[in-house]
């Protein structure tokens, strides 16, 4: 047992708080027998499997997988040759790996702002932000909305600029009948544990192009894999959330522990873990130059977790219809609570087939109103309360300067998350978190 497994050994089973990430506990013990045997193993055949049942799901083209989304976004910018003097526009409402992987390159992240409607970029903030040296532009579909993706994807084609999809958190989603991913050259896919498909660590890489794809499975194949311990640490982290990372029945003994024992200790366990041992989560990917490599970056995605990844493919339907369930009773719930205005107006598109990852608020009292929450949810993980979140020396550190996108900044003062967790039986406490507002 890992020191990991046995700090959490300590601590009853499922504090009773509402998390962010669900913990597979659907698997059997034959299941999870069968992914540890593939642990040391570098199997390609499964990894190959997994790509061509994640790209099915996503439409007619084809990807590639790697050990994180940021990852291949890194090798995507080196295939198409971008480099020093290049810019890459990406919404200022993002995650630090984004413009960390553009810093890599020696490229310069542009950030433009956001609309309040869907929290994706802002078409007109992106005319005014292209110049000559624009080489890429990033559309984010946030939370499982849909951004503006289809105006946006006019104004990459008009000047010949590439169009990725950031579609990390929004696996699934449609917008007029068509699957996000799907409009600009290529997009990417998280499948990190705090993503719709929960594989603890991962990224997707889809294009429509054959050329491209073709130069993308080239490149994965001379990519180094993770080391066996780091793998090993991986699993055990596996074992960890889905015994104390999955919602109890409200009938167990564990519903009724303390919900401020619950805060607590998630809140030290943030604290202490990589004191305990080194991050299975790539936080070195935070910065530009780390002290040294814990890890390969770029590295391919583990075959354990391309298994992984097939079982949840397989209950996706399942998982996906539940999710858009729950959102339909929060959009009740809240216009019967008069919150309506509260809402990104993009719930109420019915162009849009939202799979919700996450159910947003906008409301002026934000921070008070996560403190509240905080005896009922682990508020640790609550996102984007900074414009580039996940920066140690905050957003400055990767370019971004305060006041360069202002709705943006709104946003993220006023965002409240609610998470759309995959048990039923507790979707009338993730109700009850809305009430309480």
């Amino acid at each position: 047992m890992s020191l990991r497994e046995r700090l959490y050994s300590l601590l009853p089973p499922s504090p009773s708080i509402l998390l962010f990430t669900s913990g597979h506990h659907h698997l059997s013990p034959s299941e999870i027998d069968a992914l540890h045997a593939l642990v040391e193993k570098d199997d390609q055949a499964v990894v190959a499997e997994y790509e061509t049942a994640m790209a099915q799901r996503i439409g007619e083209g084809a990807g590639v997988s790697f050990a994180a989304a940021r990852m291949g976004f890194y090798v995507l910018l080196k295939l198409l040759n971008i480099g020093p003097g290049d810019e890459v526009l990406l919404p200022g409402f993002t995650c630090g790996v984004m413009p960390n992987a553009i810093l890599r390159r020696g490229a310069k992240p542009i950030y433009v702002d956001i609309e309040k409607s869907t929290l994706g970029p802002n078409p007109a903030s992106i005319k005014e932000h292209i110049t000559p040296r624009t080489k890429l532009i990033v559309a984010q579909h946030s939370f499982g909305i849909p951004c503006s993706v289809e105006e946006i994807a006019g104004i990459c084609q008009k000047r010949g600029i590439f169009l990725l999809e950031d579609s990390a958190l929004a696996f699934g989603s449609k917008l007029k009948g068509r699957v996000v991913g799907n409009f600009g050259d290529a997009a990417l896919f998280s499948t990190d544990h705090s993503k719709p498909l929960n594989t603890l660590v991962g990224g997707f890489l889809y294009t429509r192009n054959k050329a491209l794809y073709k130069k993308i499975s080239e490149e994965a194949k001379h990519l180094p894999s993770l080391r066996v311990d780091h793998r090993k640490r991986l699993f055990s982290q596996f074992l960890i959330e889905r015994r104390y990372f999955s919602t109890p029945s409200p009938a167990s003994p564990a519903y009724y522990i303390s919900h401020a024992l619950g805060v607590k200790v998630r809140n030290v366990w943030s604290r202490l873990r990589k004191r305990c041992s080194p991050s299975v989560f790539f936080d070195d990917d935070t910065v530009l130059e780390p002290e040294y490599a814990r890890y390969p970056y770029p590295a391919r995605f583990p075959a354990f977790l391309a298994a992984l990844g097939l079982s949840e493919l397989k209950r996706w339907d399942e998982a996906s219809s539940k999710r858009k369930r729950l959102l339909a009773a929060l959009l009740k719930q809240a216009t019967e609570l008069g919150m309506s205005n509260f809402l990104p107006a993009a719930y109420t598109d019915s162009e849009r087939e939202i799979i919700p990852l996450r159910f947003i608020l906008l409301k002026k009292n934000a921070l008070a109103i996560r403190e509240a929450m905080s005896k009922n949810l682990f508020t640790y993980n609550t996102w984007f309360t900074e414009t580039v979140v996940n920066v140690p020396g905050g957003p400055q550190e990767v370019g971004y300067l305060s006041g360069s996108c202002p709705v943006a900044e709104e946003v993220c003062h006023e965002i409240v998350n609610i998470p759309c967790v995959l048990s039923e039986e507790f979707d009338e406490r993730v109700i009850a978190l809305l009430q309480n507002v």
